[in-house]
């Protein structure tokens, strides 16, 4: 099936713009995050920032996964 067959999206240039798109989104707020608490002090939720970019980083890897089979199954 693939990441995209759900939601209608055809091609997998789509689905893979929308895996890049969504990495950066979440590491620009990660990023703004992560500042904010950095300039606070708040080291704690600065290490749940590095976490939740870790997140975002599998999700991307496992989106691209999921665009690059839907290009191999056509």
């Amino acid at each position: 099936m693939g990441f995209g067959f759900r939601t209608g999206v055809r091609s997998a240039r789509v689905a893979f713009g929308f895996a890049v798109y969504a990495l950066v989104l979440g590491t620009v707020l990660v990023l703004v995050g992560a500042i904010a608490f950095i300039s606070s002090g708040q080291w704690l939720l600065f290490g749940s920032m590095i976490l939740i970019e870790g997140v975002f980083v599998y999700a991307f890897t496992r989106l691209a996964a999921q665009a690059r089979n839907r290009r191999s199954a056509r």
